[in-house]
């Protein structure tokens, strides 16, 4: 699955477009992405990842299960 949105065609070009803008923002050099990822990769990660909202639970659970696949 691409990461990038499907508006984007050529990362660097985009770098080259933003980079006065980088350059010139103020307080310090920054730029907004606006719907830079994949909303369908962005929405996958959302259902892939456990709510800790609801579940008291560890990074370190959260990266040993993924790891285990337990």
């Amino acid at each position: 699955m691409n990461f990038l949105s499907p508006d984007i065609k050529d990362l660097k070009q985009l770098g080259k477009n933003k980079q006065k803008e980088y350059a010139n923002a103020k307080p310090f050099p920054n730029i907004v992405l606006d719907s830079f990822f994949n909303e369908e990769m962005l929405s996958q990660v959302l259902t892939d990842f456990p709510d800790l909202s609801k579940k008291r639970i560890s990074l370190t659970t959260i990266i040993t299960t993924k790891k285990t696949g337990s």
